[in-house]
């Protein structure tokens, strides 16, 4: 079973004009400006090479590794053009968690089959509304200059656990990029330790210490338990 990541982007009466005009202007997609429908397959977490790996800026700060506000985690670059800012610590852990696992972490992400489902608000153009296991947030999204889809969430999505660890994922900060004409993305948000801290055959001592040695984002007290995590969409 390979793990599938619908994604539609539906449009509804609001707006006019093509969707050539609304990339060139990086207007908002909305009805008959953008009218998508995708299905993505094979969705991964991707390996750090020299310091690049796919993901989002999820905390709208570029950190080092003396920046308090990014717990003193280095910040990651972006493959496709260098810019820097990305969150994506999780991709660090890859090696770590590829040894936990029997066949590897992204054989245990194809098997989860869990969905991910987007959809334009009629009534509130921009707006977007995002389904993923059980849960449907709202947020809003753009079309950048290179016809890029980027869209943000408000909320928590709860879903099963992509590794198969037992314990269920609560993303929080989603961020979403699609390359409509490349048929990729990547599907972002921040992971609480608190709420990954079992995984079979794994001391759940080692793991926590694990999750924290890569916290990047301070949670709403401040405190740094929070892990960058971002995933591939194919």
């Amino acid at each position: 079973m390979r793990l599938v990541w619908v994604l539609t982007l539906l449009a509804s009466a609001c707006g006019s004009g093509s969707a050539a005009d609304a990339t060139e202007d990086a207007e908002v997609p909305c009805a008959e400006d953008f009218d998508l429908d995708l299905a993505m397959r094979i969705v991964a977490l991707p390996d750090v090479v020299d310091g690049q790996v796919d993901g989002s800026n999820i905390d709208d700060r570029v950190s080092d590794e003396g920046d308090e506000g990014g717990c003193r985690r280095a910040d990651l670059s972006d493959p496709s053009d260098g810019e820097v800012g990305v969150d994506n610590q999780l991709a660090v852990l890859k090696p770590n968690l590829d040894s936990f696992l029997e066949d590897g972490v992204n054989a245990a992400i194809e098997r989860s089959s869990v969905s991910v489902r987007v959809v334009s608000d009629a009534a509130s153009c921009p707006g977007l509304s995002l389904e993923v296991g059980g849960s449907r947030l709202e947020g809003t999204g753009a079309i950048d200059d290179a016809g890029v889809i980027r869209a943000r969430f408000e909320g928590e999505a709860s879903f099963s656990d992509l590794l198969g660890a037992g314990e269920p994922w609560n993303l929080s900060r989603i961020h979403l990029r699609i390359d409509p004409d490349l048929g990729s993305g990547v599907f972002s948000g921040a992971l609480r330790v608190e709420d990954w801290a079992t995984f079979e055959g794994v001391p759940d001592e080692l793991l926590r210490n694990t999750l924290e040695s890569v916290a990047d984002l301070p949670s709403d007290t401040g405190e740094c338990r929070l892990v960058s995590v971002g995933l591939l969409l194919r």
